[in-house]
């Protein structure tokens, strides 16, 4: 689920290239260097309304009234694009084209390729990257299977504001063979993430509970976990919510679904 997270963003703002080391001139002039099919594809003019469009890419909440939505672009265009903002060491480029590797969505499937731009990224400082690069050790994609590699990744990540890092930390320790200690970790990473108002944590700690895996379970817990996490806008605790209501438990019509 983490790694389609940005891999189907499509709509462009300006203030989305805020922070990073390209100039707004160099992807403008890189993206003019696409071509014309390109600048269409991105629902464009000029090249300037090419990088406005790419900056919507990029931050998706930021909303300019000048620029109107682009249309849902091909995996073909959308590489081409992150391509382009990859080469210029543009990390959020490169971390998307690594998905579209990943997922042969416009290019083909090569985990290699996806692993090197994580790698590459994560050595730039970018956590998402480190996060990717950390999945790609658990399951070995791309890389051989090296379950302290991608904890440490998860773990620094983590460390560093990157709450995906956080989440996958978690998970890990919850799947942890190691008794005790290790679903205590997984619950309070999920407890902090949720008290600072991320609901994937929120949501995750209700499942704890729901299930009664590795904890007591409690469903009065987990009820009000999902509550919490809807209210927050995840919508799996809206869905996990609502099964609970169908189900005859909690207050019959005061789900919020």
């Amino acid at each position: 689920m983490w790694r389609q997270f940005c891999a189907g963003l499509a709509f462009l703002a300006l203030a989305g290239l805020a922070g990073a080391d390209p100039s707004p001139k160099d992807i403008a002039d890189r993206l003019a260097d696409l071509g014309p099919d390109v600048v269409a594809a991105a629902g464009a003019n000029d090249r300037g309304e090419s990088l406005r469009q790419y900056a919507r890419a990029r931050d998706p909440d930021v909303t300019d009234p000048k620029i109107t939505p682009a249309p849902v672009l091909s995996g073909e265009i959308l590489a081409r694009l992150y391509l382009a903002a990859c080469d210029l060491g543009d990390n959020w480029g490169c971390n998307n084209l690594g998905l579209q590797y990943e997922t042969a969505d416009g290019v083909s499937k090569d985990l290699d390729k996806a692993v090197a731009l994580y790698r590459k990224t994560c050595a730039a400082g970018d956590q998402r990257g480190c996060v990717f690069l950390g999945v790609a050790y658990q399951y070995g994609e791309g890389t051989s299977i090296d379950l302290e590699k991608a904890t440490a990744y998860f773990e620094t990540a983590c460390d560093r504001g990157e709450p995906s890092g956080c989440l996958r930390l978690a998970q890990v320790y919850q799947d942890s063979d190691e008794p005790g200690a290790s679903i205590d970790e997984a619950i309070g990473i999920y407890q902090s993430l949720c008290d600072k108002g991320d609901g994937s944590g929120c949501i995750w700690l209700g499942v704890l509970f729901d299930t009664g895996e590795r904890v007591p379970e409690d469903g009065e817990k987990a009820l009000a976990l999902y509550r919490q996490s809807c209210a927050l806008g995840e919508q799996l605790g809206c869905v996990n919510l609502g099964f609970r209501h169908l189900s005859g438990d909690g207050e019959i019509g005061r789900a919020h679904v």
